[in-house]
Formats: C-alpha cells, structure tokens, sequence
C-alpha cells in the first residue's frame, strides 16, 4: 500500500512540474503578445500621426482622441480575441479527434470547455491588446498638432541607442 502511495505521489509531483512548465510557455507566449502587439499598433499609430495631429487641429481634445484609440483597440482586441477563442477551439477539438483516430487505447476523455474557460481566455486576450496599446497611445498624444503636421525628415539611424539595440540584437 505505501508502494502505490509513494508511486501516486511521484507522479503527482511529474503533473505538478508539467503544468509550471506550460504555465511559464504560456507566460512567455503572453509577453511575446504584448511585444508584437505594441510593435504593430505603434507602426500603425506612427502611420497614422497626421490624422491624429489634424483632428487635434480642428479641435479635438487629448480625451477625444485617446478615447477612438482605446475603442480602436476595444474592436481589434475583441475580433482577435473571438478568432483565437474559435481557432483554438477547433484546433483542440481536431487535436483530440485524431489522437482518438490513431489509438483507440488512447485515455481521453470527453472534449468539454466550460464557458468559464472561453469567457477568461477572451478576457485575457482582450486586456493583453489593451494593455500593448497602452504605451504606443502615451507617445502619439506627446506630440503636439502642429510638430506633427510639419514635413518628416528622414530618420536618423546612427544614434547611439540604435547601435545599441543592433548590437544586443546580434
């Protein structure tokens, strides 16, 4: 009897150390997220300076233009969330069917996420996208309407925080 305990045991502590090292996937995948996702909307927003600089031209305040920001993001972050909640939901499902089909010895059991999981996967999702766009929002609205309007000059890459990230990224 203290055999099988000893043995459930042990193999209770090999599922504990499994599910903290998907954890910190996941915690690194959510990182990355947020990386990509302040990379895109800061291309997006960099892009997009003139029309912000005008509409603050034409008397739209700070809040005004955060505010479309933010429900900009709102949408971009529900639409994904509702796409990765449906890809992954078909991919888990697809995953569990062809185990199945290869080995019908396979210890599965039924497939079923509680709508408490779908509704906390969206909700991540959803503040992971809100919280990326939150720095490249800060520097849109640092720059006042009338710097923004006036023509860009090239960019200068040779600064020392340039080399700086060349190096650390080789």
């Amino acid at each position: 009897a203290t055999y099988l305990q000893d043995l459930q045991t042990d193999l209770n502590r090999r599922v504990d150390v499994v599910a903290i090292v998907l954890l910190l996937f996941a915690a690194i995948a959510l990182f990355v997220s947020v990386l990509v996702i302040a990379n895109t909307f800061s291309i997006l927003f960099a892009q997009r300076m003139r029309d912000f600089a005008l509409l603050r031209c034409l008397g739209a305040t700070r809040r005004q233009v955060l505010a479309s920001i933010r429900f900009e993001a709102l949408a971009v972050g529900s639409l994904a969330g509702l796409v990765g909640l449906a890809a992954g939901t078909g991919l888990g499902h697809g995953i569990v069917a062809l185990v199945r089909g290869l080995s019908d010895s396979a210890p599965l059991g039924p497939v079923d996420i509680g709508v408490g999981w779908l509704v906390g996967g969206f909700l991540v999702g959803l503040a992971v996208t809100l919280v990326a766009s939150w720095l490249p929002t800060r520097r849109v609205l640092r720059v006042s309407p009338m710097a923004a309007l006036r023509p860009q000059e090239g960019v200068d890459v040779r600064t020392r925080a340039g080399r700086l990230r060349l190096g650390l990224g080789l």
